[in-house]
């Protein structure tokens, strides 16, 4: 298992640029433009200047304008009555998570769950006991037109 099925379920930043799908970084001080990093195996962009981040990963620079699409993505599962946000674990065969609800110490206890911080809690589960496993979308390109008057 490769470090991006292992990651799989994690919160991810992802942008379409001519079809092809990318992590991506926004930079702060200039919105308008997108670092994109190509997953292992996948082709870069051929008509894109190529860069890197201050960590020295390659990076190509891409004006938001040019995005087919550009989202947050996130994965949600349920678990002895308990919803949680994924974070991590396909090819496994668990999933990793912390509880979104209900946030309550009884709940905690009673399955067992591992308290990370004062409110976060969360544990590692086999995938035949979840159930209701699916991604929810945020759409960040919308979210920027919008901010932008497009």
């Amino acid at each position: 298992m490769n470090a991006s099925e292992r990651d799989e379920w994690r919160v991810h930043r992802l942008a379409v640029y001519q079809g092809r799908k990318y992590r991506f970084w926004k930079d702060p001080a200039d919105a308008s433009l997108v670092g994109l990093y190509p997953e292992p195996g996948c082709p870069a962009p051929d008509d894109l200047p190529r860069g890197s981040n201050p960590a020295g990963a390659p990076m190509y620079l891409v004006g938001s304008d040019r995005l087919d699409a550009a989202y947050e993505s996130r994965w949600f599962f349920e678990w002895h009555g308990g919803r949680f946000e994924a974070t991590g674990g396909q090819g496994t065969g668990f999933v990793s998570g912390n509880l979104v609800s209900p946030l309550s110490m009884d709940f905690i206890r009673k399955n067992g769950l591992t308290v990370y911080e004062q409110y976060v809690a969360g544990g590692r589960f086999a995938l035949d006991e979840v159930t209701d496993l699916h991604e929810e979308r945020t759409d960040l390109l919308a979210q920027w037109k919008e901010r932008h008057g497009e």
